[in-house]
């Protein structure tokens, strides 16, 4: 199955609960990343979420090159890599496909200290789906650091 091009991106304030999100949705599957807030101060932390969910009728067949099946990055406003979430985490060497059901969604989630070495500033928060059909579609969020 060749993944869809994307349809429709957004990217909004949830403010009842002070969460933002990306969003991005075919005529198939809908994806979400949602952090905590969009600003932080050094020691605060980040609780960023990853959801995948099958709009379509029918299964959604995903193929994982490992057991990996998500990442997450930080990137300081010249769009350089500072975290990433997969750094120094092994992942089994076995290839599986998961199936979506239609309805069905999965949701992965982290949370995550800023480093000290984070300067005041904007970054941004960039999370996607390690399947083989989804892996070069990422979400990101911009967030500022404050003293």
């Amino acid at each position: 199955m060749k993944y869809m091009p994307m349809q429709y991106i957004s990217l909004s304030s949830l403010s009842a609960n002070q969460q933002y999100k990306a969003t991005i949705t075919d005529i198939k599957l809908y994806e979400s990343l949602i952090v905590n807030n969009n600003k932080f101060k050094k020691n605060n932390l980040l609780k960023i979420i990853l959801i995948k969910t099958n709009l379509g009728s029918q299964p959604i067949n995903l193929h994982y090159h490992t057991s990996q099946r998500y990442d997450f990055v930080i990137r300081d406003c010249t769009g350089k890599e500072l975290w990433q979430w997969s750094t120094n985490k092994s992942f089994a060497q076995v290839a599986e496909d998961i199936i979506l059901n239609p309805t069905d969604s999965k949701a992965y989630s982290e949370i995550v200290t800023f480093p000290n070495e984070f300067q005041p500033g904007f970054y941004t928060i960039e999370g996607w789906n390690a399947a083989q059909e989804l892996k070069e579609i990422k979400l990101s969020i911009p967030i500022t650091i404050i003293p």
